[in-house]
């Protein structure tokens, strides 16, 4: 699912601006209410992008974290069409689009082949218990981003990191766990969860 924007003709996965506070997962609940009215379940980080762009005669820096997520209203995924119900006008367009398109171009950057590693990810990993919830992370991508000038100050010194991927165990560092930075942009669990494997 992709916000279309018409000038120039771009798409990209639909979501908004991390508000100060505020963390890019619940940014992805909020918007999704405000743009559409949907609720989401089982969102899920796929990654995060860094992008620098050109945009209308200036230099934007974005970061980028890239959810999956499942509609909680199954009838939403019959909706082929609509309008983002807090933009002004012109309403930019929400729609389906197709896992082998190549145009309009899709950002940010880097976006499509972040996609496709998991997927291949997923299906290496998958058993009969995770196809359901495989399934569900392809259908709904999402998208929030910060801005250079947004960022908060001390951010690198921060004891918590919820959102990110841990570099030891790769688990998701959920709000409650301790993390610390363990170099430039990675993050890792004070003490990493037990790992909950599938009955045999």
């Amino acid at each position: 699912m992709v916000s279309e924007s018409l000038d120039p003709l771009f798409q990209r996965p639909l979501g908004g601006h991390v508000e100060f506070g505020e963390y890019a997962v619940d940014t992805i609940h909020r918007e999704f209410g405000e743009e559409i009215g949907q609720v989401l379940t089982d969102v899920r980080l796929l990654g995060v992008l860094e992008n620098i762009f050109d945009w209308r005669g200036g230099t934007e820096h974005e970061v980028v974290f890239i959810f999956a997520a499942a509609f909680l209203d199954e009838a939403a995924y019959e909706i082929e069409e609509q309008l983002i119900r807090d933009d002004t006008e012109p309403k930019n367009r929400v729609l389906w689009r197709a896992a082998d398109a190549v145009s309009p171009p899709l950002y940010p950057a880097g976006l499509s082949e972040l996609i496709a590693s998991s997927h291949e990810l997923a299906r290496a990993r998958m058993t009969t218990p995770q196809q359901f919830l495989i399934t569900a992370e392809s259908r709904v991508l999402a998208d929030a981003d910060i801005k250079e000038h947004e960022r908060p100050s001390g951010e690198d010194h921060v004891a918590h990191a919820p959102g990110r991927i841990c570099m030891a165990c790769g688990e998701l560092i959920e709000p409650k766990q301790a993390a610390r930075r363990r170099g430039e942009s990675d993050w890792a669990h004070d003490v990493c969860p037990p790992r909950h494997l599938p009955p045999e």
